[in-house]
């Protein structure tokens, strides 16, 4: 493990009970990378939370794995925060800017420098269960995804409070879910084996990438320096290999408290959604521009009654707003969580409300991605 002996550690269980028995793993080199970015004393107790997770990974003897923190130009001492813990385990880095597209290329530099094989990325408010990077490593010496350059697992809200319980069901609709996959994109499996899909993105919060194909594919674009980076990075990575998402272990993702919150977030998803497709238009897909249209059916709803095609146009809105909320009712009248999947349906319909007006911002160039000086 690369938590010191005698040390406290915290341990999430994974989604199967046991670990699958496997045969021994080659030896494998991982730089584990994470980019922090500390505003608050809320962000610094999730950071340390992180930090003693992914100390706590059970890396076996098969996996040579070294700690990278990137701090990226944050306003409270990451370094003192890691002294506290584990200085002598853990390598930091200090940025003078904010750049989180180029903070990525910082972690995937050294870890070319370190003759690493796979560089994994984890977010700084990201709690890992102690056999993820195991698993991972495992299922990327296994026959079906020998091509894979990526791999992540599914990473969800832990179920704390209302709104985490909430945003939890909304996520768990894959169709619903507008941004890239910032969070569940597949249901955890009850069985032992592990699922696993192919899928065109992949999200940085908790993923692991091969680093000589990263590096072939040019590494993270700088000029995302907020958000998209990740997204627009996986379309490049994919003409070298293939992106896998696995249903185990989950990894838990402390991010947003409130809704309002979680609306600001989708707002930044949806602006760099357009950011993105600007550079790769043949990746927009089809289910990520339906709120783009939608909201503008809204308006002209509202515009036009005078001429003749408000009452059609609203029936389409209400429609649009059954495919959102149905699956969410019903799923809540099954499981007897109303209350829950009431919640669940105000968190869909601010989310595809913020994701559009986010893409209309793009659009319109009323908003892009900055740099953000220190």
């Amino acid at each position: 493990m690369l938590w010191p002996p005698g040390s406290s550690r915290v341990i999430l269980s994974c989604v199967s009970s046991k670990t699958p028995q496997a045969a021994p793993l080659k030896i494998t080199s991982v730089l584990i990378c994470i980019v922090v970015h500390l505003k608050e004393d809320r962000q610094l107790r999730l950071f340390e939370r992180a930090l003693e997770s992914i100390l706590a990974l059970n890396s076996a003897s098969d996996i040579n794995a070294s700690v990278l923190v990137v701090d990226n130009a944050s306003l409270l001492s990451v370094q003192d925060c890691v002294s506290r813990r584990a200085s002598s385990l853990v390598r930091v880095v200090r940025r003078t800017s904010n750049n989180i597209g180029a903070a990525r290329t910082d972690g995937l530099q050294h870890a070319i420098e370190k003759k690493c094989e796979w560089i994994a990325y984890v977010d700084s408010d990201i709690e890992l269960a102690i056999e993820w990077l195991l698993i991972l490593i495992r299922e990327s010496q296994s026959n079906p995804m020998k091509d894979a350059v990526g791999i992540g697992t599914v990473n969800r809200p832990p179920p704390e409070g209302d709104f985490s319980k909430a945003l939890d069901l909304f996520l768990s609709f894959e169709h619903l879910h507008l941004a890239s996959s910032q969070a569940l994109q597949l249901p955890a499996s009850t069985h032992q084996s592990i699922m696993k899909k192919k899928v065109t993105e992949l999200s940085t919060c908790a993923v692991m990438l091969h680093v000589e194909a990263l590096r072939h594919a040019g590494g993270f674009n700088s000029e995302f320096s907020r958000v998209g980076e990740d997204l627009e990075m996986s379309y490049r990575l994919r003409k070298t290999g293939s992106l896998w998402l696995l249903s185990a272990p989950v990894a838990l993702h402390r991010q947003d408290r409130s809704t309002d919150q979680w609306a600001r977030r989708v707002f930044r998803y949806g602006w760099g959604q357009i950011d993105v497709a600007r550079v790769h238009p043949e990746h927009l897909q089809t289910k990520k521009a339906i709120p783009v249209l939608a909201l503008l059916i809204a308006v002209l709803a509202v515009l036009l009654p005078a001429v003749g095609y408000s009452a059609p146009l609203k029936l389409l809105i209400v429609g649009y707003l059954g495919f959102v909320c149905a699956p969410i009712i019903l799923r809540g009248v099954s499981e007897g969580r109303m209350d829950t999947a009431f919640h669940a349906c105000w968190i869909a319909l601010v989310s595809h409300i913020c994701y559009s007006v986010g893409m209309w911002a793009g659009i319109l160039r009323l908003r892009r991605n900055p740099v953000i000086l220190p």
